[in-house]
């Protein structure tokens, strides 16, 4: 009679001991790993975080420029090639908008 090892092993399609047969997966291998799931969950989590918190700084750069372009007297203007209207039109942009 099969031990109750032997009987599991032959289920899953493993070798009987002392076999040289490979190996059939083991259920780690194939299955649900809750743990990995929730690793890789993590990761995208933090990866998504960290692409929003990027996005938000580039909207405060973009604000602060945008502000202190329309700063700008219409000499420092000319030197830069930039009229009033054109630093008046970038002002009114929304920070998200290039």
């Amino acid at each position: 009679m099969a031990s109750c090892f032997e009987e599991y092993a032959l289920r899953r399609g493993m070798p009987e001991a002392g076999s040289t047969a490979p190996h059939a997966p083991r259920p780690s291998e194939t299955s649900f790993s809750p743990i990995g799931f929730v690793r890789n969950a993590a990761a995208v989590t933090a990866s998504a975080l960290q692409r929003g918190l990027d996005r938000l700084l580039d909207w405060q750069e973009r604000s602060r420029q945008r502000h202190m372009l329309i700063g700008l007297d219409e000499h420092m203007l000319r030197d830069i090639g930039v009229t009033r209207a054109e630093a008046e039109e970038e002002f009114r942009k929304p920070p998200w908008r290039p």
